[in-house]
């Protein structure tokens, strides 16, 4: 398409004179970012003028965003103005017209957005000549445009012209965001003299500005322009060995370049000339000479050769890893880079430079780095090609498809800074021989800066393909302080370690003798025990070369992302990580795991149990488009029950390592009950094997869509040998409110917290089931218990639970992410625990019975969540598979029964209503007690918690005594309330009849209930003939309007609750 307008030039000057000859033409093709940008860091304008011949100025502009620009924007080949607020002038060079007649010129102008009406009148696009260096002359066809400019519009002079030389001047300007005026396809062409001739551009001969950093390849190269008319013999381009030369700019470049005529002429061709690889540091000055028959021309090339500048220890990027694929895999290729400093280090200005085969003489691929991306202190960064391992299970940091990353052994691979200055490298340039062919390199820990010439004895060879060593790094830069050693009674220093210090335990150590600590970086020689509530903090490393027993409680935290635990042990297990499950009532009850351990079989863990009490979950295989009858019966209706239909989604899993970050659901055995108190303490486990895992740990998720209404459960657990905090784990997940792009899971936890019998009423797959009841909670609103235990804020080591896969998320396949910044150093005994201090108002409420019956709400205002329905990570759901009862709550727009409420903070005052629902599949004769668990904050503190029963029309104090009631089976969504004001107790005098009360059937299938205004509507009940609830609607209005798609034509009967405890029934007639 870039070629169409220089034919229709072409063919248009053709149509004036016979033979028309291009003198000089600029497409940008090869000019990307070359211009001026406003940046938003500095606040100034940056200029980038390297490598071509024309120029700018935009003294008179004023750029003051981030879109400002006059430049050719990346990956385009034209030059934009945009919202300049100020003359951008574009200059050609100064083009030798000597050698031709009848010249003329011709270029493009065009707004970006031609069927929009963006420009103004003030907004202008001039282009002038100058003959001679004479003064600017407006072109005479189409100079001087203004406003929008719909079509591409041809620039040209109406007249011949003349002279020595010849110079174009585009001037553009504009004043809005959307305001964007492009230049393209300039021309200049002539009729060429009948003489021989060789013309050579720009005017001045001369090519100056080139530069180089010693032992680097010149990637900025500098051009000219040949052209010969009437000429029988070639044109020859020679230099004298200090410059080279090429006819592209990627090159191969050489000394010396022949152009061949044909019908007498070498049509206008460009040169490209840089500095020699290998010169030595000076400033170099020599003619490049073009020479035919007895034409002799010269360009004068000017550059100079800079020397190199080492970088300091611990103050620069530098490559940790190179790593090449073995032959039959051939994406198994990654680059690891190492930040050594204390400050995080942007990749905006890096890239990768591959030098095929270490040629010099071409120009190296480039693949810039993600500019967005940002490497943390002391952390490493992992580049991988598309389809490589660490690729596909979510581990690499940025994954390409290119070149660069296609060496083979004998490619000179170099980490380059934006103007191609080579500042690591790997290889010897202009060398071509195998060096890391099927090979592993690995730096040293001893470097600590990058060098620009390689040096084989800074790195460490293994084989090609193992990946024991990406994602982390060890380097001496990350420990600030002198290495502290334990020799099993006292510390070298005297007084023991800090996080900047290296640690060497050379004799045994164990945390209730001799305290917690932290470290920098850890060696372990001898047997570790961190017991229970201690910990040792490492912040990067922690090589293992003898035991190490993490007893129940205690904690191993890793800070830094980029950290791994090493084992170089000879013991058969060098690692025991020691849990205690939760209390036991049965030996068949069900505890959730994950691994802490890297390797860890699931068969070690728990040794006695059969293998038919070992589970996985498959979250693709989740499937509820059928609802079961409450009773396990077996008889289903379309709908969703939380159960899975085919019942394949639990999948047996008898033995095998643990895979990290994946959940796992085990009974224990008959004889491991038979031990003292397992009922009240629980029982001891061990994890064993050989690293703990830290870093990154990438779990995989799949979502089923067969049906959208239902949930899509994942099954995951903690992969770290201490406790995560819940709420980081949320924010690298979860949706919320505040999140852009939707997260991959729903902000809701759920944690097996068996304490309700399996019961043959219970739906489910077996015949025997336990109840969903039994799950405890965590949102970002508040937790709660599920039969017996309430968690906090952090989820424990070794600790599995379910998340759900959240439908608003755009692929039906995904990775849930754990990371070390979410590592906590304490928190890690049973996650069942209610501590908080949090300052925001938050109420929990136990649903109890006299036969058992446990179940746990909680209504949090907190800073984010309103009355509405905002999702699980405020309103977390209750799930009920029958047989026992619970208490719920409603948001605002909402029948959805909730375990946990998140309301707006500004709603609690004297006059807050919260509507509490009781659910119940009891048959038998129960008495049911409703209390206050425990509450916090200002507002709860002061007042007391009313709780009102709308059927027994009686309310209870909850801060001074429990309320007990009995229930008939079924659901009651609205028997209860919490108020804190006496006078929401009693009915208001004011009584409204039946006839204040107006109901409307409005269009497209909507109703309009209206109450007087100084009465609200509490609840819109529609049932039928035959007494049945048809639909439920919430309000806090004078007038609601409700939907009622779904109702055929019929009698119906609106029951109305209002807010002075009337109920009102009115008939009415769906048209």
């Amino acid at each position: 398409m870039k070629q169409i307008p220089m034919l229709f030039a072409l063919l248009l000057f053709s149509s004036i004179t016979y033979a028309q000859t291009v003198i000089y033409n600029e497409s940008f093709i090869n000019d990307s970012n070359k211009g001026a940008i406003y940046n938003t860091t500095t606040g100034a304008t940056d200029i980038n003028m390297s490598s071509v011949n024309w120029s700018i100025d935009v003294s008179g502009t004023n750029f003051d965003s981030n879109e400002d620009k006059f430049s050719v924007e990346s990956g385009s080949t034209y030059l934009e103005a945009r919202d300049t607020n100020g003359p951008a002038i574009w200059y050609s060079p100064i083009i030798n017209i000597t050698n031709f007649n009848d010249v003329t010129f011709l270029l493009e102008a065009v707004d970006n957005r031609p069927t929009f009406d963006d420009l103004e009148p003030n907004d202008t696009f001039t282009t002038e000549y100058s003959i001679n260096g004479g003064p600017w002359i407006i072109a005479g066809n189409n100079g001087a445009l203004n406003d929008d400019i719909d079509t591409i519009t041809s620039v040209s002079h109406n007249l011949f012209l003349a002279g020595s030389t010849i110079q174009l001047k585009v001037t553009m300007d504009n004043n809005g965001n959307d305001e964007r005026y492009r230049l393209d396809n300039i021309l200049i062409s002539g009729v060429a003299l009948t003489t021989p001739t060789v013309t050579i551009n720009p005017n001045t001969n001369l090519i100056s500005g080139l530069s180089c950093v010693e032992g680097n390849v010149d990637l900025l190269p500098e051009t000219f322009t040949v052209q010969g008319s009437s000429i029988t013999n070639d044109i020859v381009i020679t230099t004298s060995g200090s410059f080279e030369i090429a006819l592209n700019q990627n090159g191969p470049y050489y000394n010396a370049i022949t152009l061949s005529p044909i019908l007498n002429t070498v049509e206008l061709t460009t040169i490209y000339a840089k500095l020699t690889y290998g010169l030595a540091v000076n400033t170099y000055n020599e003619n490049i000479h073009i020479t035919c028959d007895t034409i002799v021309l010269d360009v004068n090339a000017q550059g100079e050769i800079m020397p190199y500048t080492q970088p300091v220890d611990c103050s620069a990027l530098l490559i940790s890893e190179y790593h090449e694929a073995a032959t039959n895999t051939p994406n198994e290729k990654y680059i690891e880079l190492y930040n050594p400093t204390n400050a995080p280090i942007p990749l905006k200005n890096y890239q990768l430079a591959r030098f095929a085969n270490g040629r010099v003489n071409y120009k190296p691929q480039i693949r810039t780095l993600p500019e967005d991306d940002i490497i943390a202190p002391y952390s490493t960064y992992i580049i991988a090609r598309n389809n490589s391992e660490l690729c596909l299970n979510g581990i690499a940091n940025y994954c390409t498809s290119s070149v660069v990353l296609e060496s083979d052994g004998n490619d000179i691979t170099a980490l380059q800074n934006a103007d191609g200055i080579n500042l690591d490298i790997i290889g010897v340039l202009n060398v071509n021989n195998n060096f890391v062919q099927n090979t592993n390199l690995v730096r040293n820990s001893s470097v600590q800066a990058p060098t620009a010439s390689y040096i084989d004895s800074d790195w460490t060879t293994n084989t090609s393909n193992n990946l024991t060593f990406l994602g982390y790094h060890i380097n001496v830069c990350a420990c600030s302080e002198s290495t502290v050693t334990w020799d099993g009674t006292a510390w070298s220093n005297g007084i023991g370690p800090n996080i900047n210090t290296p640690v060497i335990i050379n004799g045994p150590y164990n945390t209730s003798a001799a305290t917690s600590f932290s470290a920098c970086r850890l060696t372990i020689n001898a047997e570790v025990i961190i017991n229970p509530n201690t910990f040792i903090e490492v912040e990067h490393n922690i090589t293992n070369t003898a035991k190490l027993i993490i007893q129940e409680a205690g904690a191993l935290v890793q800070n830094n992302e980029t950290t791994k635990f090493i084992n170089n042990s000879v013991e058969i297990f060098p690692i025991e990580v020691i849990k205690r499950t939760a209390p036991f009532v049965a030996w068949y009850e069900y505890t959730y795991w994950g691994s802490p351990l890297a390797d860890a079989l699931l068969e070690n863990l728990v040794p006695n149990t059969s293998n038919d009490r070992k589970f996985t979950f498959n979250g693709g295989s989740f499937n509820d488009m059928e609802a079961e009858d409450l009773g396990n019966n077996n008889t289903v209706t379309a709908g969703q029950d939380d159960i899975d239909d085919e019942g394949d989604d639990w999948q047996l899993y008898p033995s095998g390592i643990m895979t990290p970050g994946v959940g796992y659901a085990t009974t224990m055995a008959p004889m491991d009950f038979a031990g003292p108190n397992i009922a009240s303490i629980g029982v001891n486990l061990s994890f064993f094997g050989s690293a703990a895992n830290s870093g990154k740990i990438s779990v995989p998720i799949v979502r089923n869509d067969l049906s959208t209404l239902d949930n899509n459960w994942q099954f995951i657990g903690n992969p770290y040998p201490s406790a995560i905090d819940a709420n980081a784990f949320f924010t690298q997940n979860a949706t919320t409110l505040e999140t852009v792009s939707p997260g991959i899971i729903d902000g809701a936890i759920y944690f097996w917290s068996q304490a309700t019998p399996p019961s043959a009423t219970t739906i489910g797959n077996q015949q025997i089931n336990f109840s969903s009841n039994d799950y405890a909670i965590i949102n970002f609103s508040a937790n709660v218990a599920g039969e017996r235990y309430a968690p906090n804020n952090f989820i424990p080591s070794g600790q599995g639970f379910f998340v759900n896969f959240s439908d608003s998320f755009g692929s039906t396949t995904s990775h849930v992410i754990f990371n070390n910044s979410m590592r906590v150093i304490g928190n890690n005994d049973q996650f069942f625990r209610t501590n908080n201090t949090s300052p925001d108002n938050k109420l929990w409420l136990n649903l109890t019975s006299d036969n058992g019956v446990f179940s746990q709400i909680a209504i949090a205002y907190v800073a984010g969540a309103s009355d509405m329905d905002d999702g699980p990570s405020y309103d977390a759901r209750r799930y009920y598979s029958g047989g026992s009862a619970m208490l719920v709550s409603f948001a605002d727009n909402s029948n959805i029964p909730l375990a946990i409420q998140g309301k707006q903070n500004e709603t609690l005052n004297n006059d807050e209503v919260i509507v509490l629902g009781l659910k119940t599949g009891i048959t038998s004769p129960t008495i049911y007690t409703i209390a206050i668990d425990h509450f916090q904050g200002i507002f709860l503190a002061d007042h007391a918690i009313y709780l009102k029963d709308n059927l027994e029309n009686t309310s209870q104090d909850l801060t001074t005594s429990d309320y007990s009631f009995t229930s008939e089976l079924g659901v009651f969504n609205d028997r209860f309330e919490i108020v804190f004001n006496t006078n929401n107790l009693t009915t208001n005098t004011y009584n409204v009849s039946q006839t204040d009360l107006s109901i409307i059937e409005l269009a497209d299938n909507q109703v309009q209930f209206t109450v007087p205004n100084n009465i609200k509507i509490k609840t819109i009940k529609i049932v039928d003939i035959l007494g049945k609830i048809i639909y439920t609607f919430k309000s806090h209005n004078s007038t609601e309007i409700v939907n009622l798609a779904n109702l055929s034509q019929a009698l119906y009967i609106a029951q109305v609750e209002l807010s002075n405890g009337q109920v009102i029934s009115k008939k009415a007639i769906k048209k």
